[in-house]
């Protein structure tokens, strides 16, 4: 039976020892992936654990793009109402995330899927949970402005293993996966790039009417919370002041974060922010406050209570 050669001048069986068919080699001699494609590629979770995630780069770049054409095609085309609760819902907004959650479920059975417009989907013993946010920055889509985007961040027990990002107003995609931050496929060194306005700070739509808060320096709102975590894991902006937010508001910005060592904290405590107190799709409890690396503290200091 011929054989592969591996490795310098070695000889390789085409079949494993229980015999089936090996993977073929790289150009260094390295096993490539499985030949039936479902190996997935695995990602650090906590430095020490390595696991196999049901949705690589590719598969989530694949969804945020195809959300954003859905968003785009009704984009400046079509009206919105108020939920329950008081947020602004387009009919885009549910026919985003009725398709990322039949894809999903077509290439990720045991992914939960959590997200703002529908009920919970999956299998929760699994683990993972994608948290979905289908139109990040409700009121400027709604508005015709284009600082809006789809929010995609993969979980598991709650701590954040990939995120992805996309603007398609702007074709602008940030997506963190193996421990790497790329934008636009440009990768982000540790720390992000060094800020273009030193001590440009971004804050949520609502801000101006908290009276208690008050932040010393440049502020500016510009109505997506995803975007602003992109911009400071990125480095275009130093932080970023947060809302009480919903899981899929944070989850993508949590693992661009992650990827270039930035911080996600709370406002009141300086704790770090645990994604897995808000698996239960509840609000946080407090105000949080987004950092390059090493800045939160400094940034909480110049938050002024009154």
């Amino acid at each position: 039976m011929p054989s592969e050669r591996a490795g310098r001048g070695r000889l390789r069986a085409p079949l494993d020892g229980r015999g089936r068919l090996r993977a073929p080699l790289d150009g260094r001699g390295r096993q490539r992936a499985p030949v039936d494609g479902r190996e997935r590629q695995r990602v650090p979770v906590d430095g020490r654990e390595r696991l196999r995630a049901p949705l690589d780069g590719r598969a989530l770049t694949r969804l945020a793009k195809r959300a954003g054409a859905i968003g785009l095609a009704h984009f400046r085309r079509l009206g919105a109402e108020r939920s329950r609760a008081g947020a602004i819902v387009s009919e885009a907004d549910r026919e985003i995330e009725h398709q990322v959650r039949a894809d999903v479920a077509a290439i990720a059975p045991q992914v939960v899927v959590i997200g703002a417009e529908l009920s919970a989907t999956g299998a929760a013993a699994s683990g993972w949970t994608l948290a979905v946010d289908p139109i990040d920055g409700a009121d400027a889509y709604v508005a015709g402005l284009p600082t809006w985007g789809t929010s995609l961040g993969l979980l598991h027990g709650g701590s954040p293993v990939a995120g992805v990002v996309y603007l398609p107003s702007f074709d602008d995609l940030y997506l963190a996966h193996g421990g790497t931050l790329r934008w636009n496929g440009r990768e982000i060194p540790q720390g992000g790039v060094t800020p273009q306005h030193d001590g440009f700070v971004l804050a949520y739509s609502e801000y101006h009417r908290r009276p208690l808060l008050r932040l010393r320096g440049q502020v500016r709102a510009l109505g997506s919370t995803a975007y602003h975590l992109s911009l400071v894991a990125r480095g275009a902006a130093e932080a970023a002041v947060v809302g009480r937010v919903h899981l899929w508001d944070v989850a993508a910005g949590k693992a661009l974060l992650d990827a270039v060592g930035g911080e996600l904290v709370y406002l009141r405590s300086g704790n770090p922010v645990d994604l897995g107190a808000l698996l239960d799709g509840a609000p946080s409890d407090d105000f949080m406050i987004a950092a390059r690396v090493g800045s939160a503290d400094r940034i909480r200091r110049r938050v002024r209570r009154r």
